[in-house]
């Protein structure tokens, strides 16, 4: 398990005034229970990717709207085409807002702008080309006072066990310089470097790290010709890799940089494959460097415990 690093601790004055990163478990809450703590149903709500697993539902009497990939019909095709699971396309919801470019701005018009009082996303950010144009999108259509949580995995107890972290430059180069597909080096890095557990290709951080092997089982060869192939479409990977710490530290700079009006209020962890992140809006808020490095320290702490457990080759 990933626990143990995972609290904060404020024994040195870098730590004062950094938002914390908390277990989920010691509020009392799982992931599911704590997102619907934080939501009501007088609240206009707007989900992002709920897909064939939404969190919440128009039916339970939300103020609910949607955003997906594709309308409502195609996801239902897509998923009974090939979900093993023949009941998942089932929950798939009307979608409101067809974000089929990518461009959340484009979908969502200006009627909506500043009145959503939440907007929830789970396991979206990490597959975003442009993740500080997304950010900026949820910014315009928040209420002044809402709140926008994200659901983002814990590279320590997923498929990108192995891969480096993402860093502040790599979403400013992203930003700077748009694609609409992911960078040829995230499609290499994905197809080489992503790793499964025995036969498993996702597992969570409570499972032993034995017979860690590569995912694809592509060899360094097939992972250049296939990015070769298919650089002209676009083809979907975990674009970003984070730990609880690293997260919040992208997002500070971010907001300290005034490229994005969001503020992390709070990063609160499973202690296995995910974390939560809470943000409001907020000008921007100067991160000086001891911070910086406390919390790089903290993401390198938070890798070495999870990188310590693999068996050594």
């Amino acid at each position: 398990m990933v626990r143990s690093v995972v609290s904060q601790d404020t024994n040195t004055p870098a730590d004062r005034g950094i938002p914390p990163v908390v277990l989920l478990q010691d509020i009392g809450h799982g992931r599911g229970s704590y997102v619907a703590s934080r939501v009501s149903k007088d609240q206009k709500l707007l989900e992002i990717g709920g897909s064939y697993n939404p969190v919440f539902s128009k039916a339970d009497g939300y103020d609910l709207y949607t955003a997906d990939h594709d309308t409502q019909d195609n996801l239902v095709a897509k998923y009974r085409a090939y979900h093993p699971d023949p009941a998942a396309a089932d929950r798939i919801q009307p979608v409101d807002f067809v974000v089929a470019d990518g461009d959340l701005d484009r979908a969502i018009g200006e009627e909506h702008a500043g009145s959503f009082d939440i907007v929830f996303s789970s396991h979206n950010l990490e597959h975003i080309p442009n993740p500080i144009a997304h950010l900026r999108s949820i910014e315009r259509i928040l209420a002044p006072d809402g709140v926008f949580l994200v659901v983002v995995p814990d590279k320590r107890g997923c498929f990108d066990l192995l891969r480096p972290l993402s860093t502040a430059g790599q979403w400013i180069e992203a930003y700077l310089e748009p694609q609409p597909f992911h960078a040829l080096r995230t499609l290499y890095d994905a197809d080489g470097y992503s790793v499964a557990s025995g036969d498993k290709i996702v597992w969570n951080g409570d499972e032993v790290f034995d017979g860690v092997r590569s995912a694809s089982g592509l060899s360094v060869g097939d992972c250049l010709d296939l990015i070769r192939r298919t650089r002209a479409t676009y083809r979907d990977a975990h674009a970003w890799v984070f730990t609880p710490h690293s997260c919040l530290l992208m997002l500070l700079e971010m907001n300290a940089l005034g490229l994005v009006g969001l503020y992390p209020r709070a990063v609160l962890s499973d202690g296995n494959g995910e974390f939560v992140v809470e943000l409001t809006k907020s000008r921007p808020v100067p991160i000086g460097n001891d911070r910086r490095v406390a919390l790089l320290a903290r993401a390198c702490r938070e890798q070495a415990e999870a990188h310590m457990r693999l068996p050594a080759a």
